[in-house]
């Protein structure tokens, strides 16, 4: 299955804004396996990267691929957008600013899942599994 990363919001050097005084958002999309951008897209002012998740992978043919997201892009309209229009399947960060969806996957019998493969690093401050 092919994996699909978007990324949080990444500064590319050298990019400014229009009024060029404060560097210019981005939102890239790079294939995990390789680490290639596929495809970048300018975060407009006065906005941020969520009103761009469907614009940057629109282009695209997503059918059966796995796309990954951090914790910005956990929204249910993100979700519905790969799989009603794009027909992918998604993994996205539930962080407890989302409690009631954090509780539900927290009730979850997480013990009697088997996992193919397992790993646990301390990163960016935290542990990451």
């Amino acid at each position: 299955m092919a994996v699909l990363l978007v990324a949080a919001s990444a500064v590319v050097s050298g990019a400014r804004s229009l009024h060029g005084q404060t560097p210019a958002a981005q939102l890239p999309a790079a294939m995990t396996g390789d680490g290639r951008t596929v495809t970048q897209l300018r975060v407009p002012d006065k906005t941020n990267e969520i009103t761009c998740f469907a614009a940057l992978l629109a282009p695209f043919d997503l059918t059966g691929v796995a796309v990954t997201a951090d914790a910005l892009h956990t929204q249910r309209a993100h979700a519905r957008f790969l799989v009603d229009e794009k027909k992918a399947h998604y993994l996205l960060v539930v962080k407890a600013n989302q409690p009631e969806l954090h509780r539900r996957l927290r009730s979850l019998p997480w013990k009697d899942v088997t996992a193919r493969r397992y790993d646990r690093e301390i990163g960016h401050g935290r542990r990451e599994t």
